[in-house]
């Protein structure tokens, strides 16, 4: 897997460190732009100002995971790797682990905006009033959350690497290929989203895991079911299961069917 994590690395590094460079330059001068005299006015300004910093860390979070996908893409097809004895699982495993290396990084990113926004911001504003009902929860509520969300953003990835895989398999047109990819994605996703749902209305939900005083941000459908319903017995092995069916399919295709 050293070698499939360091492609992964070499072939992203420039993008990603100019990049979160470029963001960092922008987001300060955001920042900056808070720094006003108390005012109705200024109030509205660090409000807007806020989210203005948020939308454009949004963007920055779904460009750097775009670019991570093509990264796989590009992987299963680079013949320099496929030549060697790497299993399918470790293909999988890789980009599971550089998935969640990432998003960790990027959810660290996301507290300090928040921490620095409450900082700046007015006490009667909501920016400051959301930042500071998160970090009343507690370091460990938080922690607890952040390892949840992380863990939905793995089981996403999951599936988007199947859909990139089984396009891979089907077609080497690459505009058919981002057409496939758009639609089958969306298909696997609602279908296992509202499968997790259904189960997840069928036991009550361990209540160590179900956010009660704070909810994430991310406005995703797969996380917003378990702010609602949480995770019971079911919905875990349903995912725990379509996980190792996922791991498996991916595995046998590129082990078996897949040509460079």
């Amino acid at each position: 897997m050293k070698s499939i994590l360091s492609y992964l690395w070499n072939v992203n590094k420039k993008r990603y460190i100019v990049t979160f460079l470029l963001f960092v330059l922008i987001e300060a001068v955001l920042f900056s732009q808070m720094i006003v005299r108390k005012s109705d006015a200024a109030i509205n300004r660090q409000e807007g100002i806020f989210g203005i910093i948020m939308v454009i860390f949004l963007f920055y979070v779904i460009y750097m995971f775009l670019q991570t996908m093509k990264s796989y893409s590009r992987l299963l097809t680079n013949p320099m790797l496929r030549i060697t004895a790497i299993s399918g699982k470790q293909y999988v495993f890789s980009m599971l682990i550089f998935s969640y290396i990432a998003m960790a990084i990027w959810y660290g990113v996301c507290g300090v905006l928040f921490y620095v926004s409450y900082v700046l911001a007015f006490p009667t504003t909501s920016v400051y009033v959301e930042a500071k009902e998160i970090m009343q929860v507690g370091i460990m509520n938080n922690l607890i959350y952040a390892i949840s969300d992380l863990f939905d953003f793995l089981f996403v990835t999951l599936q988007i690497l199947l859909v990139i895989t089984l396009v891979k398999l089907l077609t080497k047109k690459k505009k058919a290929q981002n057409i496939l990819i758009v639609i089958i994605s969306l298909v696997v996703n609602i279908t296992i989203t509202l499968a997790i749902t259904l189960l997840g209305k069928l036991a009550p939900a361990f209540q160590e895991l179900r956010r009660v005083e704070y909810r994430s941000e991310s406005k995703s459908l797969f996380i917003e079911m378990f702010q609602e319903n949480g995770f019971n017995i079911f919905n875990i092995s349903f995912m725990v299961i379509v996980s190792a069916l996922i791991i498996y399919v991916i595995a046998y295709i590129i082990d078996k069917k897949l040509e460079v």
